[in-house]
């Protein structure tokens, strides 16, 4: 490396440190959305099933509609790698929750999917909303970065106009973080400003410091691993309609088209004010919020995961950064968190407080659709679906409660019989007219717990226990 100054080679130094990377899995992730929508269409006809029983069914009715050449009945079973590459497909946009053991489930942005005349915007907005890292992407290298892709790219392009995909390669897909942005943009810079020869010998001298490309023990670059993949990558972007690829010289180059300038300008302004990398637990975590097209990575929605969650680190973080919380505010909805925590612990191990011969199934039951704060069955063997309003709004409240209602329908409850309760400080009216209007009976609950403290008397006898 001594024809490439001291500058490039701490900057390849630190480029081949680890292999993080902005990783997208690889297959039709984003090709052609018409034949998405048809194949995830014909997949929802097992919605509920597991999906182990349903991969040959279904790779079967694809053959009929002529939708895949393979079929579960192949010799070589290329069929069931077929069903798994589309299982990536949906899994990556949001589309459908599939797990080898569990009931299919398509998500509200997968219902869209398929219900919509042009599928492209659905595709656009979870393209926008995608983040980096996620649990169902990327291994421990990249789980470090904290990006949405989409803002990141219009933000580095809003200075240096356009991108080549080399330049992608180099100085953005492994940015990991915001505050690498200016970093991005600098490096763009500083190598449009070298000669064909000099970028020859950097791109030569990535390509020769090999990492561990997996278990299989082949070896690679890490620049020439995200070459690989920035054809996926690249594809996933710029489905957001705010981001264009067109062939230039012989290279892809990104940029942002005219008409969408304004757009990508309040882009940018709404992730620099409000946005928010939320480290989500665990896949059906991120599918909860992914797969629910109304949800952004903003504050607000932070603020209630991490309070589902009940991390209250994070919690008085997000709320040391949201405008108009006072310090007594922070405080009551702190004392709120640990109110309601209390009220749960004792609710896991005493349930017929509620109703006698309610059973727990789980406390904090992770689904596709959220995290359920008890889910239980009455003495009836009814599911009954338990929340507390943990400082949410009353719709948000129920709107909740109505997701895991109807997940619980499509996958546990198949003659169709759930139950919702409701548990808060107090009921407002909003949750009473909500509950007397909704199609399944919902039960609201108020607590109340108290504790009386009364000065020890020397010599007094202990109480019993």
């Amino acid at each position: 490396m001594a024809a490439i100054s001291g500058f490039w080679q701490s900057w390849i130094a630190r480029y081949t440190a680890d292999g993080g990377y902005w990783y997208v899995p690889k297959g039709k992730s984003i090709g052609d959305l018409g034949t998405i929508q048809s194949q995830l269409r014909l997949l929802k006809p097992f919605e509920g099933r597991p999906w182990r029983e349903t991969q040959r069914p279904y790779l079967a009715r694809l053959a009929q509609s002529g939708l895949t050449s393979a079929t579960a009945q192949d010799d070589d079973l290329k069929g069931i790698p077929m069903s798994r590459m589309l299982a990536q497909v949906f899994g990556t946009l949001g589309l459908a929750w599939i797990d080898e053991a569990e009931a299919v489930t398509l998500t509200e942005a997968g219902e869209a999917f398929i219900a919509a005349s042009n599928p492209a915007p659905i595709a656009a907005r979870q393209a926008m909303r995608y983040q980096i890292a996620n649990p169902m992407a990327g291994g421990k290298a990249t789980r470090r970065i904290e990006v949405r892709p989409v803002p990141y790219l219009l933000e580095v392009l809003l200075k240096t106009k356009t991108l080549t995909r080399t330049e992608y390669i180099l100085f953005c897909a492994k940015a990991q973080g915001f505050g690498d942005i200016d970093d991005s943009i600098d490096g763009v810079e500083s190598w449009r400003a070298l000669g064909p020869r000099q970028r020859d010998r950097i791109l030569g001298a990535l390509d020769a410091v090999a990492i561990d490309a997996g278990s299989g023990g082949r070896r690679s670059s890490i620049y020439n691993t995200i070459r690989l993949d920035a054809s996926y990558a690249l594809a996933f972007w710029t489905a957001s309609g705010v981001l264009a690829q067109t062939a230039t010289g012989g290279e892809v180059e990104l940029s942002i088209p005219r008409a969408r300038l304004p757009e990508a300008n309040r882009i940018v302004r709404a992730s620099q004010t409000n946005g928010q990398f939320i480290p989500f637990e665990t896949k059906k975590d991120w599918m909860a919020f992914y797969g629910d097209p109304a949800r952004q990575l903003d504050r607000a929605t932070a603020l209630s995961y991490f309070t589902d969650t009940e991390r209250l680190d994070l919690v008085r973080r997000v709320l040391d950064e949201m405008p108009g919380y006072s310090e007594a505010d922070k405080r009551a909805y702190l004392s709120m968190m640990v109110s309601e925590k209390t009220v749960e612990d004792i609710l896991e191990h005493n349930l017929e407080l509620i109703e006698p011969g309610m059973t727990l199934v789980s406390r904090q039951l992770a689904t596709e659709v959220g995290r359920i704060d008890l889910f239980a069955r009455d003495r009836n063997g009814t599911y009954t679906i338990i929340e507390l309003k943990k400082g949410k709004t009353d719709d948000d409240v129920f709107g909740q409660l109505s997701r895991y209602l109807g997940w619980c329908r499509k996958t546990k409850a198949r003659s169709g019989a759930v139950r919702g309760i409701i548990i808060a400080r107090r009921i407002g009216p909003k949750l009473w007219a909500a509950a007397d209007g909704h199609d399944t009976a919902v039960e609201l609950l108020e607590y109340d717990l108290r504790m009386s403290l009364a000065k020890a008397t020397r010599g007094s006898t202990p109480a019993p226990g």
